[in-house]
């Protein structure tokens, strides 16, 4: 049976009809489905654990966005049965992309009825205040998480989305945080190796290429179970960082001396004061986090 997780305000704000033309194209395929709507911040995970609990639902479709994909995961609690899939509404996308999902979501709906293909998938783990959470996408720290919270508490994206310009929304936040955000003195330790990192900007750490909405910064990546791709930026002024955002785009900026890009397994992240975070656009702050691969891979459709 399928469950479809559904988030009608996500991004795009298709879910409705993506949903009606699911019904009326492939009633026969889906003649048993439950549907479930999100109403609020963490209902996904909420109702992905009801979905795991009452043990009926073999594939959960998630209509809606990275957000609505991070709360599912987290509402799976290490449940490797369910086969997640997912119809892309939302404004950045990046797990999409990630994966390589079809980004039109008539096209992906069309693609998992007809010739869906089953791939592996690693997320991350992340442990804050002594609650652990994954990530599917990336977990970034400074100036990375001051940028999505300010894209997250924007009435504009809601604007860019109903003209259909989300991947502004992004560009944006970053342009509006670039000359107020406060370089960050930092402590990681990285697979057993300790580094103290001065006048930092960004610390992102990657399951696969893609954050803000298909920006490249980790374009090396790739999905794996043996470590993340971690990209640094530290000492770098206020003029090139807007360079550095423009050649992202492309997967450019590595080049760049003040950028630093390596792999690990395992990483902590301590500051002496609040250090905002993201993690999949989910924002908090944090002074402490410990992150590691997630060794049991999940099942997609894509």
């Amino acid at each position: 049976m399928y469950a479809f997780i559904i988030n009608y305000k996500a991004g795009s704000q298709k879910a409705t009809s993506i949903y009606e033309y699911i019904k009326e194209r492939y009633h026969v395929e889906i003649s048993q489905h439950k549907i479930y709507v999100t109403q609020y911040e963490g209902h996904a995970t909420e109702l992905t654990k009801a979905i795991v609990k009452n043990g009926e639902a073999k594939t959960i479709i998630v209509i809606g966005g990275d957000g609505t994909v991070y709360e599912v995961f987290n509402g799976l609690k290490n449940n490797h049965n369910i086969v997640i899939a997912l119809i892309p509404t939302g404004s950045g996308n990046d797990f999409a992309r990630g994966c390589g999902v079809e980004l039109n979501p008539y096209k992906q709906a069309d693609r998992l009825f007809h010739q869906p293909e089953k791939i592996n998938y690693w997320l991350g783990e992340y442990e804050v205040n002594g609650d652990q959470y994954v990530f599917a996408s990336s977990i970034g720290f400074g100036f990375d998480g001051e940028v999505a919270q300010t894209v997250d508490q924007s009435t504009l994206k809601k604007w860019l989305n109903i003209f259909r310009l989300k991947q502004l929304i992004y560009v944006y936040g970053l342009v509006k945080k670039i000359f107020t955000y406060k370089p960050k003195n930092l402590s990681l330790n990285v697979d057993g190796k300790c580094i103290k990192m001065d006048n930092t900007w960004l610390i992102t750490i990657s399951n696969h290429p893609y954050f803000g909405g298909g920006m490249k910064i980790a374009p090396n990546a790739e999905v794996n179970d043996q470590h993340f791709t971690i990209t640094t930026v530290n000492n770098i002024s206020r003029m090139k960082i807007l360079l550095l955002f423009i050649t992202v785009f492309f997967g450019k900026h590595t080049s760049l001396k003040e950028v630093d890009s390596y792999q690990a397994e395992t990483l902590s992240i301590s500051s002496d004061s609040p250090l905002i975070y993201q993690a999949d656009g989910f924002t908090d702050e944090v002074e402490l986090c410990h992150i590691r691969k997630h060794l049991q891979p999940y099942f997609i459709l894509k």
